[in-house]
């Protein structure tokens, strides 16, 4: 998303977006998409909005698969196409998850007996 694709004139504040879709939860993938359920899920009801890069300060609704994107996932359906730009994004508001804990937790070793 370079500067000379950013259209502010039809541009969707981040704000605006949270007040309707409701406030999200950052993503990442580490598997393919096809293996991620709820990133299905989530495409499907059109609520992801992809960030090239959380700098970025902007990103486009819907899922647009890149090397080192950020996905957010919106609690309710996004109320605007796919492609619409989104900007005014700051890292302070968007809600990055925590990966959840193994069983097996760091440190710990299992015998084999």
């Amino acid at each position: 998303m370079g500067a000379k694709n950013l259209d502010t004139n039809t541009a969707l504040q981040y704000e605006s977006l949270v007040s309707q879709a409701g406030r999200p939860k950052a993503l990442t993938l580490w598997m393919a998409a096809a293996k991620q359920d709820e990133l299905g899920k989530a495409v499907r009801t059109n609520r992801v909005l992809t960030l090239r890069s959380l700098s970025a300060m902007a990103g486009r609704v819907g899922f647009h698969p890149q090397s080192e994107s950020l996905y957010l996932i919106f609690p309710r359906r996004i109320p605007v196409e796919t492609g619409q730009l989104v900007i005014g994004i700051h890292s302070r508001s968007v809600s990055l998850a925590r990966p959840r804990r193994s069983k097996c937790q760091m440190g710990e070793v299992k015998s084999e007996g």
